[in-house]
């Protein structure tokens, strides 16, 4: 929605002198199908969910202080990462502005895009390697350059001079984005693929009782192990989600180690325990034996969680997992006691699962920095 308004609104400037209705008539053409779209969505988004914006949106906004610095950050470090192509953008942007037959390719192009860097500072970036948010800008930015060095290389020095500049923005841009700290970070990251070989051995060993597995990273877990899961961070969960966050939950996460906050500082440990989850798994595949997320923190003040639920470690063995670590696998999970990985209890029979007799208990708070008492 965003991009197509601001160049529809980009279309009214060059035709206003001859008219405003011409200028409008041919900027509602232009927004006619995106806004059919948008609109369509936001019906049964309405209708479906009962909101105008989608749950992730509750989860990611409303981050407290320093999120702008985040996002100001993020579109500093995206631009640093794509000089290539940033650089020479930012060039024509300032070229076509300055050239008349050129002011209607950078308010259509230009506007947009420092509405959507604007959106980014707004939202407070993103923490993923790749800068996914930034993918957007890639088109835009490459039309400024395309359409500038259209316009400019009218002799064939300039058109040198062009090519140059574009052979090198491309080398440049393809160095950084192989040493890049945040974009390197993705060929180290496997958790997911520990979570598929994790999650496989939850579908063999619990998958007839279905048993509900809460986790903080609510995907190839609950993918791989076709079990009912809980998003502990309120990504798939609309009582999580829309929880206002606990103003010692931001200092309590950088203090941790979290550098960027979106999407991570929202939880609800009642609401976690009020769907008693059989299986609990803290933090990203293989799982950590304390929380380290909002929900998980306020687990460790609910005595439901400290009497009824106990600390269990699980070790794969070693074996062929393509993305994964070929070694042996420790995975920490809690399994509540009375429940359905726990023990079972029938009319003439008591059966309590081995792992249990060795699980840890624990009875106090450890890792929450809430200034609460039990």
């Amino acid at each position: 929605p965003l991009w197509a308004a601001a160049a529809g609104l980009a279309l009214l400037a060059p035709g206003w002198r001859q008219g405003p209705v011409p200028a409008i008539a041919r900027a509602l053409r232009f927004l006619t199908l995106p806004a059919t779209a948008v609109l369509g969505q936001s019906g049964f988004r309405i209708a479906y969910h009962g909101d105008f914006v989608p749950n992730t949106a509750h989860v990611k906004l409303g981050l407290g202080d320093g999120v702008a610095a985040d996002g100001a950050r993020y579109v500093l470090e995206s631009l640093q990462v794509t000089p290539g192509l940033a650089g020479p953008a930012l060039l024509a942007l300032a070229w076509l502005a300055a050239v008349q037959p050129g002011r209607f390719a950078a308010l259509a192009l230009g506007v947009p895009a420092l509405l959507y860097a604007t959106y980014l500072v707004a939202i407070g970036g993103d923490h993923f390697p790749g800068y996914r948010l930034w993918q957007p800008m890639l088109a835009p930015l490459g039309l400024l350059v395309a359409t500038a060095g259209q316009r400019f290389a009218t002799v064939w020095l300039r058109r040198l001079a062009l090519l140059a500049l574009g052979l090198g923005g491309a080398a440049a841009n393809t160095w950084l984005a192989r040493t890049d700290p945040l974009s390197a970070l993705v060929r180290h990251e496997t958790f997911e693929w520990t979570g598929k070989a994790i999650g496989e051995v939850f579908a063999r060993s619990f998958g007839p009782a279905r048993p509900l597995l809460a986790v903080d990273a609510a995907g190839a877990l609950p993918y791989y192990s076709r079990l009912p899961a809980l998003d502990m961070l309120g990504l798939c969960d609309r009582t999580i989600a829309t929880t206002p966050t606990p103003a010692w939950a931001g200092p309590a996460a950088v203090a941790g180690g979290l550098v960027r906050r979106q999407g991570h500082l929202r939880g609800n440990g009642a609401h976690v325990m009020d769907q008693a989850p059989d299986l609990v798994l803290f933090g990203p595949p293989p799982g950590l034996p304390l929380p380290v997320f909002l929900s998980g923190m306020e687990l460790e003040y609910d005595r439901r969680f400290l009497d009824g639920y106990r600390w269990v470690t699980m070790e794969l063995p070693p074996g062929d997992r393509p993305g994964a670590a070929a070694g042996p696998i420790t995975s920490c999970f809690w399994v509540r006691v009375e429940g359905r990985a726990g023990v079972q209890t029938g009319p003439e029979r008591i059966t309590v699962p081995a792992w249990l007799l060795g699980a840890f208990r624990q009875r106090i708070p450890i890792m929450c920095r809430m200034e609460r008492k039990v």
